[in-house]
This record gives C-alpha cells, structure tokens and sequence, in this order.
C-alpha cells in the first residue's frame, strides 16, 4: 500500500483510489476507535488518524447525499446502510499547503526519532507513519578499540560499528627466535619491533665466518691453526729461537719494565698439608692468609676427649660450656660412678626417697646420737599401752585444786592461755557453735544461706542474725529470728512454738530471712528480689542439751 498523508488526498497513482466503499456504519467514538487506523478512510481516502478522535461527530446521511468526507465503515452496503459522516471540530482542510510545518500549524505532519545506521544494513523505504525534519540524525554506535594488525590474511570484519576516521590499530609483536641455517620468512603472525634482537646461538659450521688472518681480519680458527695448536705444551713460553732472558735482580711487585703478577693469597684451614702451590702468580711480602672465624665450641661432657674435625681454628679467649643434668634419687646400693655424659653444678641435691635398708644409719644410742630404732627398742615400744602415762617406779602426783601462781599450768584468761575452769566449760557446753555464712542473690527466689544440723535427743535454741547489702544502690536490711526447736531420739526436729522475729530493718518489704525445719536440720533462709543484686551474710548461734 502506497503511504498517504494523515486528513489529506492520496498520493498520485495510488492503489486506495481505487478502493471500494462499504462497510457497516459506526455509531459513536468507541466504535470508531475499536477500528484499525489503517482501515478508517473517508470518501476521499484519507485516513482517520487525528486530531484525537474524541474532536469529531457524526452525523447520518445518505451516501450519495453529499461529496463532503465521509467516512466508511468496513461492511457497510452502499444499498442499505448508511454513510456516517466524520469531521474534525474545527473542519477539514479543502486541500494541503504547498508546505507544512512539521509540527505547528492546522495542517501539521507527524514526526518521529530517526532509527540508528550500522554497517552493513541494507537501503529501506520504511514503515514509519511518520515523516523525518530535515535536520534529523541518524545514531551511529561508537566503535571499540580496533583489532590488533597481524600478518594473518585481511578480514572485512563482523562489527556493526563504524570505525572513527582518526582510529589506530596496534601490531601484535613477538621476541624474534634465534639466528638459523637458512633464510626463512617464518610462519608468526605477531611482526619484530624495530629495535629487536636475535640470539646468536650454536652455529657449528665453520664457514659462517671467515678464518683468522695473520696480522689481518680476526675470524674463525682454521684447521690448520688447530693442528699446531694442539702440537704447542700447555704453558709453553720460550723456543730455541727466543730463549728466556734474564730477570732484574730486584722486581717491583706490580709495577715497573719487569712487573711481576700477584694475586691474594689463599685461605689456611687446620689440616692443610704444606704445598708449594700452583698459581702463575706471586704473594707480596705483607700478604695475609685468611683464617675463618670458627662458631662456638662444643660443650665438654664426660665423653671421650676428640680431636674434632673442624677445619677452622679456635680463638685464644674461646670459652666451652660445660653439658650438666639432674642428678638421681639415692639407692641403697653401693657407689656407682654412673654412665652420664654431663656433670652436676656445685648446688646440685639428690633425693633422698623411701630408704628400706635399716643399716645406712646408726642405731639410736641412749642419751647419745640419734639413729635408727633397733629391733629391741620397738619391742619394747609395743609392749607399752599407747595411753601409758605413768610406772610403778613413777606414781602421778596430786595437782593443785587450782593452778595459779608458782603451779606449773595456770587457769585461762582473756590475755592468758592455760588449763580451762569449770565454768568455763558449762558455759562451752551451753554455747555450742556459733558460724557466719554468705550468699548472693539477683531475684526473687528464695535461698538457703547456712544448714544446721539437730542432734538426737536434744532441745536446741537457735538465733540467725542476716545482714543484707544491694551491691548497686544504697539499699539495706537487717533481721534477727529465733526458733527452739525439738528432736525426740532418733526422730525428725520440730519447731516448739512459732519462729520469733526479734528485729526487722529494711529498705525493702520483698526482702526478708527466716528459720525453717527440713528434716533434721534447720534452714537459715533469704530472700531478695527481682532485678535486684544483693550481698547476704548470716551469723547463727546453736544453744543446745541433750
């Protein structure tokens, strides 16, 4: 289909002059709508495209009622159905301006974005409903950096991308291999830079060069040169024809008409053997002999005594350490000079360990030396009560009443150690323990901070005196409690009476310290509270009789 101008007359020649009109009439803007734009021409051909379609109206008429553009609907009979005329709101132009602006004006064309150009697309007309401005562009993708240049064959490409006019190519370049035989243009396709070198390498043809001439051009050696080479002593420096003259009675080292060549001396080791030497060259008269610097020497153990091996000498102030080690246990054995290789320092100790030999000591000698006890001396032991305190030989004496002044034991006191009075003991028998326990806690659960055991048979008075600190605020209490608590023979406590709350100081109501039995003890318990950290200490006092 020839391309037509939108609202306008059909290009000259066109196949849609020679369109047949008919279809079915359309009735409002939604119908119209639901129709191709390609398929909505009116009488004069001209397609339906714009303005928005929403800007026309229709109205019904015959179709040979008017030569004013109509539009027909696909399906529509000529002989029955009816023509639906479409004009704009503001009326459709008679004809085209000789020229168009491109987007201004009442009779405007359409424009659109130019597509992209690559190499290699082919000449096209387009399918575009719209129209280009004559500044338009087309986009060419920028190129990437252009293949490297080798001596592999020419090649078009493949890219879709134009290359810039100021683009460069880089050549691919190798290391050159070495010189050859033969000339050869090689089958590498990277090129040689034009500093590049090549190796010489092995070339065994002796033709390659030319030979040596005397007194000429240097080259390679000749056969010949070789045979008498070969055919001169190795060192050789005189002939018959030239022999040696005489030397200066005296020679400068390295210097003069008649120099002499010197070089350093070598290094001495211990062990060399004496030895005129080789060299070609003289040592002068102060020359040195390098002596290596030796590594610290060996410890000295008890092993045998070796003359090593070493080929560098000691230094005059060397100083060897000595190897030493633990010493044993001692035996009942005899002396043993051992099998050790190291020695003992001057404050060595040996243990002495559990000795079951009785005659390494003497034995204990009345009124004398200490010893051993004898066989008889521990028949004799066993054969004394382990409680004896007293012979027929040696009756006891009757002590004081009391022991004071010059008497040898005297009563206790306050400031004084000494025999215990009998009060003194019926007041320890009243008091029978007295004890302090700790015990922290960060909650509400309840802890046992000292266990009490109660006696068979016994009636016991017992007073907890519990002081609490919280370790993080300035939060405290006291509390003293007192039970009397009972236990028949070998039955279970039980409390006489309630438990006696005798003071209770505190910051905090949810803190508190009781006295409860369990079993046959009698519990000293705290309890703290939530999200609080406490110190807890307890001093307990047990008064019984049994």
């Amino acid at each position: 289909m020839a391309p037509t101008f939108a609202g306008g007359p059909p290009i000259p020649g066109s196949a849609l002059a020679q369109r047949q009109f008919q279809g079915n009439a359309v009735q409002d803007i939604a119908a119209l709508k639901a129709i191709l734009p390609s398929d909505r021409f009116d009488k004069q051909e001209r397609t339906v495209e714009g303005p928005p379609l929403e800007q026309y109206f229709f109205d019904a008429q015959s179709s040979a009622a008017s030569n004013e553009p109509d539009i027909l609907v696909p399906n529509d009979s000529p002989a029955n159905g009816r023509w639906l005329r479409l004009k704009p709101s503001g009326g459709v132009p008679a004809s085209h301006a000789p020229s168009h602006a491109a987007q201004t004006g009442s009779d405007k064309l359409s424009t659109g974005a130019a597509g992209a150009i690559a190499v290699g697309d082919s000449a096209a007309v387009g399918t575009a409903e719209t129209f280009a401005r004559s500044d338009h562009k087309h986009s060419l993708a920028a190129p990437g950096v252009p293949a490297n240049v080798t001596k592999a064959a020419a090649a078009a490409g493949v890219a879709a991308e134009a290359a810039r006019a100021d683009h460069k190519h880089d050549i691919a370049t190798a290391v050159p291999v070495p010189i050859g035989v033969t000339n050869s243009e090689g089958v590498a396709t990277e090129l040689a830079r034009a500093d590049h070198k090549h190796d010489h390498g092995a070339q065994l043809i002796g033709t390659h060069h030319a030979a040596a001439v005397p007194a000429g051009a240097n080259g390679f050696m000749t056969g010949a040169d070789k045979t008498k080479l070969d055919g001169i002593a190795t060192g050789a420096d005189e002939t018959g024809a030239n022999p040696p003259q005489a030397h200066a009675p005296s020679h400068a080292a390295a210097t003069g008409p008649d120099a002499l060549s010197t070089a350093a001396a070598g290094a001495i080791a211990i062990g060399d053997a004496a030895a005129a030497g080789a060299a070609e060259t003289f040592a002068r008269s102060d020359h040195k002999h390098s002596l290596a610097v030796p590594a610290a020497p060996a410890n000295v153990t008890k092993a045998a005594a070796a003359a090593g091996a070493a080929v560098q000498a000691a230094r005059a102030d060397h100083k060897h350490d000595i190897a030493t080690g633990t010493p044993g246990s001692i035996t009942d054995s005899t002396n043993a000079e051992g099998a050790a290789t190291s020695l003992a320092r001057s404050d060595h100790q040996h243990e002495h360990g559990s000795r079951s030999g009785g005659t390494l000591h003497p034995d204990a000698v009345n009124l004398g030396a200490s010893g051993f006890m004898s066989g008889g001396d521990k028949a004799k032991l066993d054969g004394i009560p382990a409680t004896a305190d007293e012979t027929g030989a040696n009756p006891p004496q009757a002590h004081a009443a009391s022991h004071v002044g010059g008497d040898s034991i005297q009563n206790a006191t306050a400031a004084q150690k000494g025999l215990a009075t009998a009060a003194q003991i019926t007041k320890l028998d009243d008091l029978n323990s007295q004890a302090s326990n700790t015990v922290s806690t960060t909650d509400a659960t309840t802890t046992t901070i000292a266990t009490i055991p109660i006696a068979e048979a016994s009636v016991n008075l017992i007073e907890a005196r519990c002081l609490a600190r919280r370790t993080d605020s300035n939060e405290n209490a006291a509390y003293i409690r007192k039970v009397v608590v009972l236990r028949d023979g070998a039955g279970v406590a039980t409390l006489l009476g309630a438990q006696d709350g005798t003071l209770t100081r505190e910051n905090d109501n949810q803190w508190d310290c009781n006295l409860v039995v369990a079993g046959n003890n009698v519990l000293v318990r705290v309890t703290g509270r939530a999200g609080r950290s406490i110190d807890w200490k307890s001093f307990h006092e047990l008064r019984t009789i049994t």
